[in-house]
């Protein structure tokens, strides 16, 4: 469904006049006129020709590598040879190499520098993407080209590496108005970032607070957004479900080590009172022999023995009261730490909440600051003609490269191609003038 994109927000709108024969482009609120594409968004980063991988295995740096996938999609690894690369994600070629090295034999050096032979294993090997085939842009944008690809690249982010919507100027004051605009789009760019993470920052405080005062295994963690999220927001989403998950894990964990020691020290209270009781068996046991010794009924020897049992006896009740007030002193550090652990979170997260909230004022302040000098220059959207543009995508398939129309927050792959077309009122382009 097409549908139009206002720009008053992120990017530059196209305001046309003439002087004396000379164009003059003013930026004023640019229309997004886009398509969305049913499946861009969703597909897996796969290999293809011109991608970059790079090879290791753990103590063998004769074997690191650096490959490129070659015209017919293969790549050369040492001790695997070649393997076919192209049309598969990192996540499959590298199982495709462990599958390849399992248990291969490789000469590596000893402790002593000797050459021993030793057997790869899947842990030792490391093989990752160095670097994609970049997205190229052109059309109406500032500064054509090739873009280095990233991944979760969007098309709004590409239009901002090429400095946005329009086209090279003349004049001075165009072109310093061109510069506004396009600082413009970037700083509101960053203040919906800088918003994002502010929130997102609150969101995770609110979350470790209600840890802190209830059930921490029942605290969900409330979404930021509604039924459309952004993708910045998607991934705050993901990064407070991680925060939420790993706060779980450590009370599970602390759970865990408190039942312990305190099984531990229920072990120890029962050696305790069994030595308490024994203590008093050898006291009795010790004053009868006494008695039977003054009678002369036992030779004086056997008083020696029982006070030797007795001080035995004393000496294991006093260690094992020593354990079980070493367990509750460590079970007591262990409750503080926790506490401690939480408290510094909450110091961190308030700490990094002021410092983004002054980021974000700044922010603010120096957009209506660039606001004012685009008012001075006559270039504010109110009552401006609007504009469109249009933005193709062209990705290669298997069923060759095929062309769709993009929304800005599509997600790019590697070797995507970007054309911007800014249409003016009457139908006509800024090229065409």
């Amino acid at each position: 469904m097409i549908f139009l994109f206002s720009v008053v927000q992120y990017v530059e709108v196209f305001m046309i006049q003439y002087w004396v024969g000379i164009r003059r482009v003013v930026l004023a609120g640019v229309v997004f006129l886009a398509t969305a594409m049913p499946i861009s968004s969703q597909e897996a980063v796969r290999l293809a020709p011109g991608d970059t991988v790079t090879f290791s295995v753990i103590g063998a740096s004769g074997l690191d590598r650096q490959t490129t996938v070659g015209a017919d999609g293969t790549i050369y690894l040492p001790l695997a040879g070649k393997i076919t690369a192209s049309g598969l994600t990192v996540d499959d070629l590298r199982e495709t190499v462990y599958t390849i090295l399992k248990d291969r034999a490789y000469r590596a050096s000893g402790p002593n520098g000797e050459d021993v032979w030793r057997e790869l294993q899947p842990d030792e090997i490391f093989l990752d993407i160095f670097e994609f085939r970049p997205i190229y842009i052109g059309g109406d944008v500032y500064r054509p080209g090739a873009i280095p690809y990233r991944p979760g690249l969007t098309v709004r982010q590409a239009l901002a590496v090429a400095g946005g919507v329009g086209r090279a100027v003349e004049d001075s004051s165009q072109q310093n108005l061109m510069s506004l605009s396009e600082n413009r789009a970037i700083m509101v760019g960053r203040i919906d970032t800088q918003r994002i993470g502010l929130e997102q920052l609150r969101t995770d405080l609110q979350a470790l607070n209600a840890a802190s005062d209830a059930n921490p295994h029942a605290t969900p963690v409330q979404p930021l957004t509604g039924d459309s999220p952004s993708e910045l927001e998607t991934l705050a989403q993901r990064w407070l479900d991680a925060r939420a998950d790993l706060r779980r894990s450590r009370q599970s964990g602390s759970e865990l080590v408190l039942n312990r020691m305190d099984s531990r020290l229920d072990v120890l209270e029962e050696l305790e009172s069994a030595s308490h009781e024994s203590l008093q068996f050898e006291e009795d046991d010790f004053e009868r022999i006494q008695q039977l010794v003054e009678r002369g009924v036992v030779p004086p020897s056997a008083e020696t023995d029982a006070r030797r049992g007795l001080l035995q006896s004393s000496i294991r009740t006093l260690e094992t009261g020593g354990e079980v007030l070493q367990m509750r002193l460590e079970m007591a550090r262990f409750e503080e730490d926790s506490k401690a652990e939480r408290t510094n979170d909450r110091i961190n997260l308030l700490e990094q909440i002021s410092q983004r909230t002054a980021e974000l004022r700044d922010m603010e302040r120096q957009l209506q600051a660039i606001n004012d000098q685009l008012a001075v220059l006559g270039a504010m959207p109110i009552g401006a003609p609007e504009v469109s543009v249009d933005i193709r995508i062209f990705r290669a398939t298997a069923d060759g490269v095929e062309g769709e129309s993009a929304t800005p927050g599509m997600m790019l792959l590697p070797g995507d191609v970007l054309e911007v077309t800014v249409s003016l009122p009457d139908g006509t382009s800024p090229a065409m003038r």
